[in-house]
């Protein structure tokens, strides 16, 4: 029950982080478009940079979404087969049964176990992305 109970406090809160960044975005769009919708100047070298209002929302957006992606898994976000594709892996069959049951966490730290060029990697501890996110 307190787990239930739980899981309900948590979609609650990415849901009004979810709202908030939508008000956001609405926020960004309405600034940008006030910006890019005036006449150019005569030469593109003195178009408008962003003002700080833009610049702030715009790292408030990044905090955000940042902030929602390590509280889910990343298959959450995107389809496992996308990051597997991003990653360079090898695809397993489809009709394959473990396809169903996959820890992508553990694929993601052999993966980069594997590659020599990686051996700074802070996944070589024994952290889990989560905590590594967290730092």
């Amino acid at each position: 029950m307190e787990e239930e109970i739980r899981l309900s406090e948590e979609r609650h809160e990415l849901q009004q982080r979810l709202d908030s960044m939508c008000q956001l975005l609405e926020k960004l769009q309405q600034t940008q478009c006030q910006r890019l919708s005036a006449p150019p100047p005569p030469q593109l070298n003195d178009c408008l940079p962003p003002s700080e209002e833009e610049t702030q929302i715009a790292e408030n957006i990044t905090e955000n979404l940042t902030e929602i992606a390590r509280r889910v898994n990343p298959g959450d976000i995107a389809p496992v087969p996308s990051i597997r594709k991003a990653l360079g892996m090898a695809m397993p069959e489809v009709n394959h049964p473990e396809v169903s049951n996959i820890d992508l966490e553990s694929e993601l730290r052999q993966f980069l176990e594997s590659e020599p060029g990686l051996a700074q990697s802070p996944l070589r501890d024994d952290k889990t992305i989560e905590e590594i996110l967290m730092e």
